[in-house]
This record gives structure tokens, C-alpha cells and sequence, in this order.
């Protein structure tokens, strides 16, 4: 998890381009890298790297949150067709319970208060955020990406 989990998601992202890449030009296609997902069955830090944890932990850890998931469920947002997606998923994401897509973002900012879809106010602030960023970003016809840093 320390050294070698970077290194192999890097890895596993920049294999993904390479592909996407080889297939857009033998195709003529326009596809593009999607969500990077990793299953990892033995994560672990090894003896020799404790001390470089601790100091990571030491000079980072103001940096780090307490992260609460929302018991009423997850959101994506995403941009399709023109108009802005958000889809309101089960908390394990198996199921997507509400779905609305608009140009308008008063229209989905009063489905959520409507619907009473969020729990906690920090998820409510997060979605605001990125609710607007979203509707910036199609309305200047740029691509937008979800929790893009």
C-alpha cells in the first residue's frame, strides 16, 4: 500500500490509455479512459515500511478526514446528451433509486431538497459543489468529471 500500490495504479492507468489510444486510432473511435476501479485482496504495509508510514502520517495527518457515508445513499453526476446527470445509487451503488437529467440546475438542486435524498450536511455541500461545477463546465461545452481535483 505504501510503495508498490502507486506505482501499480499508474501502471494500470497508463496501460488503459495505451489501449484506448491503439483502439481510437485503428478505429477512427473516440473513446476515452473511464473509472479506474481497484479490488485489492491483500492490502497490506510491510514491517520495513512503518517508520515511513508514521512520518507520513506525522507531517500529513491535519490533511486527513474522518470520511461518514451517507446511510441514504451515493450520487453521480455526469454530463450526457447535453444536460447534466445525477443519479442518487443505494449506499453499496448496486441500484440506482432516482435518476434526473436537465440543463436547469434549480430543477435538480429542488429534486434533492424535494426528495429528501441526503442525510448529512457535508454530502448536501458536496453536492452543491459539484452540482455547480458541473453546470459550469456544460455550459461552457468542457468535459466534467466528477471529484476532479
Amino acid at each position: 500500500m505504501v510503495k508498490g500500490w502507486p506505482v501499480n495504479v499508474v501502471g494500470q492507468i497508463e496501460l488503459a490509455k495505451h489501449i484506448i489510444n491503439e483502439i481510437n486510432k485503428r478505429t477512427k473511435a473516440s473513446f476515452e479512459l473511464g473509472t479506474l476501479t481497484i479490488i485489492s485482496s491483500s492490502a497490506h504495509i510491510y514491517k520495513h515500511d512503518w517508520d515511513l508510514v508514521r512520518d507520513i502520517l506525522s507531517k500529513h495527518s491535519d490533511k486527513m478526514k474522518a470520511f461518514i457515508e451517507d446511510p441514504k445513499g451515493n450520487f453521480l453526476i455526469y454530463i450526457k446528451d447535453n444536460k447534466v446527470v445525477l443519479e442518487h445509487r443505494t449506499p453499496d451503488n448496486s441500484y440506482v433509486l432516482f435518476r434526473i437529467e436537465s440543463k436547469d440546475l434549480w430543477e435538480i438542486y429542488n429534486a434533492i431538497k424535494g426528495g429528501n435524498l441526503v442525510s448529512l450536511n457535508d454530502h448536501a455541500l458536496y453536492l452543491g459543489k459539484e452540482l455547480k461545477t458541473a453546470f459550469e463546465k456544460l455550459k461552457r461545452g468542457e468535459k466534467y468529471v466528477q471529484d476532479e481535483a
